[in-house]
C-alpha cells in the first residue's frame, strides 16, 4: 500500500480506517497472517472518529460502539497471530489532523489486540511523520467498561493490548527517524514513536532498536475516571510514552537499544511520563536483557499527582537479573513529586532485586527536579553486581540525588564505582553511595568527584543505616562543600561497622554550619582498619574535620596521618572522638591543624568512657598507652595534640 492520499473522512460508533489493513477475528476462530507486506509514502489529513450515544443499554454491551481510527497502519485484532513468513514496513507516511472521541488513533503503527502475537516476524517503523493527533475518552466512557483501549494515541510505534498474554518474540523490531508533534491523549495513554505492550503482555529473545526520532509537544492529561463504579482503564491511565519502551509484564532474553532520539515537552497528568527511556511494570520481571541508552536528549518531561517522569532511563518495577544496561552521552531533565523523577538513570523499586547485573552510567549530563539524576536506585536490594557511575554532570534539587546509587535494603557481594563525576545538588547526595540497610562483602570507591551542596545533604560519601560488614571503602581525591551540617567525603553509619576496611585518602572540602568532612563517623561498634590520610579540609559552628567520632566500642586500627584541617569554636579537625571504649590501636601522625580556643585538633578524646588499646600522637606529642592516673592537662579551652580520657583515666598533653 503505497503513494495513497486520504483527507476530510468521518466515521461515528465505529471503525474509520486510511491507507491501512486490518485483520479482524475469523468467525470467532483466530486470524493469521502469514504474509510480507509494506505501508509507505502514504498521507492521511482530517479524520474524525467518535462513539455512538452510549446511553442506550446496547452501548454497553458493544465493545464495537467505541471508536477507532487507523491511519497508515497494520491491525491484528482478537488473538491474531504474526508469523516468521511476514516481514513488514511502515515507512515514509504522513498524518495530520486525526481527532478521536472516545476510542483508539492509530497513526503510522502496528497495533495488536486481545492476545495478538508477533512471532519471528521483522517489523521497522521508518521516516513517518505525525501531527496534531487527538484521543479522548469522552462520548465512550460507558461502553467501554472493563476496556482498556479507550482514549489511547499511537504515533509511528507498536501498540500490543488486550486481556489475553500478548508478546513479541525472537523480532527484530526497528523503529527509526520519525516525527511527531502535537500529540494529545484526554483520559488515556500516548505512545509516540515507542513501543508499548500492555496488560500481560511481554517481550521475549527479540532486538527493538529505536534510533533518530524526535518528539514534542507530548500530553497525556488522564483525566477519566470510574463510570458506573466500574474503572475505565486499569494499568496505564494518563500515560506519555515519547521514544520509549514500556512492557507491563516481563522482559526476557532481548536486546533494546535507544539511540540518538530527541524528545521535548513530554508530560502525563496521572501517570508515568517517559521520553528516550525503557520501564517495566511490577507485574513482571526483567531477565537476561541488554538495554542501551545513548547519545538521547530529553527536555521538560513533566509527571504530575505523585506519578513518575522518565528522561533518558530505565525503570523496572519488578526485579532485575542477569542483566546489563548502559545509559551513556545522553542529555535530560526530568520533574516530578515525590522524588519520582529521574534523568539519565536506572531504577529498580518497590522492593525489587537486582541482581547478577552490570549497569554503566557515563558521560551524561541531567538535571532532576524531586529525583535523580545520573544515578541508580535500588527500592530492594543490590546482589552481585556491578555498578559505575562515570564522567557525569548535573544537579538535583528538592532532596534529590546526583551521580549516586542509593537503596532501601541491602547491598551484598557488588562493586560500586563512582568516578570523575561532578554536580551540585540540594537537600540531597552527591557522588555518593547511600542505603537504608546494610552493605556486605562489597566494594565501594569513590574517586575524583566534584560537589557543591546546599541544604544539610551529603557529598563524596558513604552513608548507611545498618551494617557495614566486610566491605572496602575508597574515598579519595575528591573535592567537595556542603551547607548546613553536611556531609563531604565522608561515612556515616547508623549500624555497626565490623571487619571493613575504610579508607579516605587526598581529599579536599568544606562545610559550614557544622557537618563532617574527610571523616568517619560510626554509632555504633567498629572494627577493621580505617585510614585517613592527606587531606585537607575545613569546617565551622562546631564541625569536623579528617576525624573519626565513635559513638560504641571501637576495637579496630585508625590512622590519621599527613592531614591540614581546620574548625571553627566547637570543632575537631584531626582527631578521633570516642564516646565509648577503644579497645583497638589509634595513631594521630603528622597532622597540620589549627588551634585555638573551644577546638580539638589533633587529639584522642575518649567521653565517659575508657581505654584498653593503644592510642598515640606522634611528632614531638604526647603518647599513651593506657599508662595509668598521669594527669597532665593542657591550657584552658585548648586541645590540640593531645590524648584526653574521661573521665578521670588518663589525660596527657603535649
Amino acid at each position: 500500500m503505497a503513494g495513497n492520499r486520504a483527507s476530510n473522512l468521518s466515521a461515528r460508533g465505529g471503525i474509520l480506517m486510511a491507507n491501512s489493513m486490518s485483520l479482524e477475528n475469523g468467525n470467532g476462530a483466530s486470524s493469521q497472517l502469514s504474509a510480507s507486506g509494506s505501508i509507505s509514502g502514504n498521507t492521511a489529513s482530517d479524520m474524525s472518529s467518535a462513539a455512538k450515544n452510549s446511553s442506550a443499554a446496547a452501548g454497553l454491551a458493544r465493545s464495537e460502539s467505541k471508536a477507532r481510527a487507523a491511519a497508515n497502519a497494520l491491525v491484528l485484532h482478537d488473538d491474531v497471530k504474526m508469523d516468521a513468513s511476514s516481514n513488514w514496513l511502515i515507512a515514509g507516511n504522513t498524518a495530520n489532523g486525526v481527532h478521536v472521541d472516545g476510542g483508539t488513533a492509530l497513526v503510522n503503527a502496528l497495533g495488536a489486540y486481545r492476545g495478538a502475537r508477533i512471532e519471528r516476524s521483522p517489523v521497522m517503523i521508518a521516516a513517518n511523520t505525525g501531527s496534531d493527533v487527538r484521543a479522548s475518552g469522552g462520548a465512550s466512557q460507558v461502553a467501554g467498561v472493563g476496556s482498556k483501549s479507550n482514549g489511547v494515541l499511537i504515533a509511528n510505534g507498536l501498540y500490543m493490548d488486550g486481556s489475553g498474554a500478548t508478546h513479541l518474540s525472537d523480532s527484530p523490531l526497528q523503529i527509526v527517524g520519525n516525527q511527531v508533534r502535537q500529540l494529545n491523549a484526554e483520559g488515556g495513554r500516548i505512545n509516540a514513536n515507542a513501543v508499548a505492550i500492555n496488560a500481560q503482555g511481554s517481550i521475549r529473545s527479540s532486538t527493538v532498536t529505536m534510533a533518530g526520532n524526535t518528539a514534542s509537544n507530548v500530553r497525556s492529561e488522564g483525566n477519566e475516571g470510574t463510570v458506573l463504579g466500574f474503572a475505565a482503564f486499569g494499568k496505564g491511565v494518563g500515560q506519555s510514552n515519547a521514544n520509549a519502551v514500556q512492557v507491563l509484564a516481563s522482559m526476557r532474553n532481548a536486546s533494546l537499544q535507544l539511540v540518538g532520539n530527541s524528545a521535548g515537552d513530554v508530560s502525563a497528568g496521572e501517570g508515568l511520563a517517559a521520553a528516550n527511556s525503557i520501564s517495566q511494570g511490577d507485574g513482571g520481571s526483567v531477565d537476561g536483557v541488554q538495554a542501551l541508552l545513548a547519545m538521547n536528549s530529553a527536555s521538560n518531561v513533566r509527571a504530575n499527582d505523585g506519578k513518575t517522569a522518565l528522561a533518558n532511563s530505565v525503570q523496572a518495577d519488578g526485579s532485575m537479573s542477569n542483566s546489563g544496561v548502559s545509559v551513556m552521552a545522553n542529555q535530560g531533565g526530568a520533574q516530578a513529586s515525590d522524588k519520582d523523577a529521574l534523568a539519565n538513570s536506572v531504577r529498580s523499586q518497590r522492593n525489587a532485586r537486582m541482581s547478577s547485573s552490570n549497569v554503566t552510567i557515563m558521560a551524561n549530563q541531567g538535571t532532576a527536579r524531586n529525583g535523580n539524576a545520573n544515578s541508580v536506585d535500588v527500592g530492594g536490594s543490590l546482589e552481585g553486581s556491578s555498578v559505575a557511575i562515570m564522567a557525569n554532570q548535573g544537579s538535583a534539587g528538592n532532596g534529590g540525588t546526583i551521580n549516586g546509587v542509593g537503596g532501601k535494603s541491602r547491598i551484598s557481594g557488588s562493586q560500586i564505582t563512582i568516578l570523575g563525576n561532578s554536580g551540585r545538588v540540594g537537600k540531597g547526595v552527591g557522588n555518593s553511595v547511600h542505603t537504608d540497610g546494610s552493605i556486605a562483602a562489597s566494594q565501594i570507591t569513590i574517586l575524583g568527584n566534584q560537589a557543591i551542596e546546599s541544604g544539610g545533604g551529603t557529598v563524596n560519601s558513604v552513608t548507611g543505616k545498618g551494617s557495614i560488614r566486610g566491605a572496602s571503602i575508597v574515598i579519595a581525591g575528591n573535592t567537595g562543600h556542603a551547607s548546613a551540617g553536611g556531609l563531604v567525603n565522608s561515612v556515616k553509619n547508623s549500624g555497626t561497622i565490623a571487619g571493613a576496611q575504610i579508607s579516605l585518602i587526598g581529599n579536599q572540602g568544606s562545610t559550614t554550619g557544622g557537618g563532617k568532612v574527610n571523616s568517619v563517623d560510626n554509632q555504633g561498634h567498629l572494627s577493621g582498619q580505617v585510614l585517613i590520610a592527606g587531606n585537607r579540609g575545613s569546617a565551622t559552628m562546631g564541625g569536623t574535620v579528617n576525624s573519626l567520632v565513635n559513638q560504641g566500642v571501637m576495637s579496630g586500627s585508625v590512622v590519621i596521618a599527613g592531614n591540614q584541617g581546620s574548625a571553627a569554636a566547637g570543632g575537631v579537625s584531626n582527631s578521633v572522638i570516642n564516646k565509648g571504649v577503644i579497645a583497638g590501636s589509634v595513631a594521630i601522625v603528622g597532622n597540620t591543624s589549627m588551634a585555638a580556643a573551644g577546638i580539638t585538633s589533633g587529639s584522642v578524646r575518649n567521653m565517659g568512657g575508657a581505654v584498653a588499646g593503644a592510642v598515640g600522637v606522634a611528632g614531638n606529642t604526647a603518647y599513651s598507652a593506657n599508662a595509668g592516673y598521669t594527669l597532665a592537662t593542657p591550657s584552658v579551652g585548648v586541645v590540640n595534640r593531645s590524648v584526653t580520657v574521661l573521665p578521670a583515666v588518663t589525660v596527657v598533653s603535649n
